[in-house]
């Protein structure tokens, strides 16, 4: 009594965030291919293989309906780019008690993957440097530009924008 060994072939992608104007880089959709490999004993001793779960008799290969069960496709990794980012001005000194601009976490995490964010850059949204302005704010890479319309009164807070330096240091992240 024989054996054969099917093996069905896949291919899928990996679907990314289309590109926008959030100052991220985005990746095109990275092909992965796997092999599952399906024993197909032979029907009452003849040559002739079963057909596997999920085969199609056209010899198109499909993936197995259990999943991966031979090779797993390993994460792919995303390369750190040391850059700076874009600006960011997404607050209004008239919306709140002031301007505040930062990058959440998971935003740096994104931007800045395995890196380090090393500075940052603050102006109005008029281009003056942050500093030049006469107001009482801040700018640093822990707290983003925090601008109190109390701390400037009578006048107020103006509309700041920031934007964050990536080094990298060639890590890797894995998605």
């Amino acid at each position: 009594m024989s054996s054969l060994l099917t093996i069905n072939f896949f291919i899928f992608l990996v679907p990314t965030k289309p590109a926008g104007n959030d100052g991220f880089s985005t990746n095109s959709p990275t092909p992965q291919i796997g092999v599952t490999p399906t024993p197909s004993p032979s029907s009452n001793g003849a040559d002739t293989p079963t057909p596997s779960p999920g085969s199609v008799s056209s010899g198109v290969p499909t993936p197995s309906p259990t999943g991966l069960t031979g090779d797993t496709p390993k994460p792919h990794p995303t390369k750190c780019l040391t850059r700076w980012s874009a600006w960011l001005n997404r607050d209004k000194p008239e919306n709140n008690n002031g301007d505040y601009e930062k990058m959440t976490p998971e935003e740096i995490q994104k931007f800045c993957p395995g890196g380090t964010i090393t500075k940052v850059e603050c102006e109005t949204a008029g281009g003056i440097p942050f500093y030049s302005t006469g107001a009482i704010q801040v700018c640093t890479k822990e707290k983003g530009l925090m601008c109190n319309n109390a701390d400037n009164f009578p006048v107020g807070c103006q509309d700041y924008k920031i934007k964050y330096y990536c080094v990298c240091n060639g890590k890797y992240r894995f998605n």
